[in-house]
Parts: C-alpha cells; sequence; structure tokens
C-alpha cells in the first residue's frame, strides 16, 4: 500500500538529515538513508539503534538501504532505481535532497536524485525540490566547484537540532561541531531576518493550482 507524506529527505548517511533539515523532520517526513556505515569502529547495528532513537525524537518514519558507505559510485543506478522506489511509496509534494559537494558519496546521490527527480509521465511527479547544506558544502566547495547559491529559507530550533545532533553520538566530530551548527542557524538567520534558520537552494518550484481551481491557458 503507497503510503503518502508531505516530505521526503534523501540522505546519503545517518545524520545527514538532522545536519541540513532538521526544520522538517516532523511526523509528516521520510527518510531514506542511502546506507549505514558498518566501519570497524560502529558497527551496523550501533548505528541504526542511532537512527532509531532520532526518528523517535523528531517523530519522523524511515527506511535503510544497504549500498556500501564511501563507495556509491560504483552503484549510481541502483540507487537511483531506489530513490525512484521511495519516490512513488511516499508520493511526497517536496523533497529535500543533498547539495554537491567534496564528498564523493555526497555528491553521487546528489546526481542520483536529479535523474530520479525527472519529469516523466510513468514517475510520481514532486512540484518542490531543495538542495540542503551539509558543514563541508557551507564551509567548502561544491561539487561543481561553486558555493551552493542559497534562496530558500527554513526557521530553525537550533537547540532541538542539536539534541538530535547528540542522539547521532557515533557521528559527532569536529569538523562538524555544535559551534559550527550553531553558527551556519545564526548566518542563515541573519540572511533571512529570523532567530535562527536552515538555508537550502531551489532545485524546482512548481505552483499547484488550489483545489477546485480552474486554469484557462488560451482559447
Amino acid at each position: 500500500m503507497t503510503a503518502r507524506f508531505e516530505t521526503l529527505v534523501i540522505a546519503p548517511h545517518a545524520d545527514d538529515e538532522v545536519l541540513g533539515c532538521s526544520s522538517v523532520l516532523t511526523r509528516d517526513a521520510f527518510v531514506l538513508y542511502v546506507g549505514i556505515d558498518d566501519m570497524h569502529v560502529v558497527d551496523r547495528d550501533t548505528r541504526l539503534r542511532e537512527v532509531a532513537a532520532v526518528s523517535e525524537y523528531f517523530g519522523f518514519s524511515w527506511s535503510a538501504a544497504s549500498f556500501c558507505v564511501n563507495r556509491y559510485y560504483t552503484e549510481h543506478f541502483a540507487i537511483i532505481q531506489e530513490i525512484e522506489r521511495v519516490i512513488e511509496h511516499t508520493r511526497p509534494t517536496r523533497v529535500f535532497i543533498p547539495s554537491p559537494s567534496y564528498n564523493q558519496d555526497h555528491r553521487t546521490v546528489s546526481q542520483a536524485c536529479h535523474v530520479a527527480l525527472r519529469q516523466h509521465d510513468r514517475n510520481h511527479f514532486v512540484p518542490r525540490v531543495f538542495g540542503y547544506e551539509a558543514p563541508d558544502s557551507y564551509v567548502g566547495y561544491g561539487g561543481d566547484g561553486l558555493l551552493s547559491a542559497v534562496n530558500y529559507f527554513i526557521p530553525v530550533d537550533i537547540e532541538r537540532k542539536l539534541r538530535g545532533y547528540r542522539l547521532h553520538a557515533s557521528q559527532v566530530r569536529a569538523h562538524r561541531s555544535e559551534h559550527i551548527l550553531r553558527g551556519m542557524a545564526a548566518h542563515r538567520g541573519a540572511q533571512s531576518m529570523l532567530p535562527g534558520a536552515e538555508g537550502f537552494h531551489v532545485v524546482r518550484w512548481v505552483e499547484q493550482p488550489a483545489a477546485g481551481e480552474v486554469r484557462v491557458v488560451g482559447r
């Protein structure tokens, strides 16, 4: 049976959903994790327990694919197919995808999302698509050598975001520290006249007719 969610978030790794778009993580959201680490330091079961804790905290639903972290480029077509499958299952009205960055997995997933979200009469068409920031795309360069153009802002409760981030305990790092996340929220908030915000790039925005509205084009 097809489930319907307002929001779909595509997360290359478990923690990207919190780092990039905690502001949209609600009960109307579904998160697809493209891969879950199974490293010698932290095993997959530990990571899955962290994901479960994060999803319970924010209230979103989720699924986890089993693609090999740091090797996504070897399974590009299969990742496209998985994203298409989840889009069809969730049938969202908006999707949040990773922005390109120097992270090879983020770059692969971003490219796969653009293919999976193409307009096609056999696929569910998502009218609103946004690229979200991660600390690496914020402080470094995007995959095309340019910083992502942020032109859409959503208010963020930074304390809620940080509490969620701490639940990904094995993934807390200095290069994506709480200090950096606070700085990002303050910067995007200053740009949008908000106490704090997350910044996004509009990939696609299609205005939908209101219920009962008839649009006549030509004669």
